[in-house]
């Protein structure tokens, strides 16, 4: 009986469908999404630095502040910071989109939901 849904399950993964021809090689996705997540940790660890330069002073966080206005509010920055995020989000949805089991079980779906902006 066990070994039934075994076989079953293997033959239901070994039926997923390869990507279309012309769908950019995996490497290349993976290097971008991490990429784009380098790019945002280095912005949020910049963000909370700033907040915890306020616990040292204020004069300490007006020029943390600059430091982080003039890396991420220039047009290089903010391109860079933008881009990240839509990659990042893009390449999010297409991993929901191509994911081997369709319908997510309870347990593999909290990984998706548990990232999400908002929560119901």
């Amino acid at each position: 009986m066990v070994s039934e849904s075994f076989k079953a399950l293997e033959m239901s993964q070994s039926q997923v469908p390869a990507p279309p021809p012309g769908w950019l090689p995996d490497a290349w996705l993976r290097n971008a999404r991490l990429v784009s997540g380098l790019v945002l940790m280095a912005f949020v660890t910049l963000h909370f630095l700033n907040h915890a330069l306020l616990l040292i002073s204020l004069e300490a966080a007006d020029k943390g502040r600059a430091v982080f206005l003039l890396i991420w509010r220039n047009p290089a920055g903010t391109l860079l910071l933008y881009g990240a995020v839509a990659t990042h989000l893009v390449l999010s949805l297409l991993a929901l989109y191509t994911a081997a089991r369709w319908p997510f079980r309870c347990e593999s779906g909290h990984r998706y939901c548990s990232a999400s902006p908002s929560r119901f």
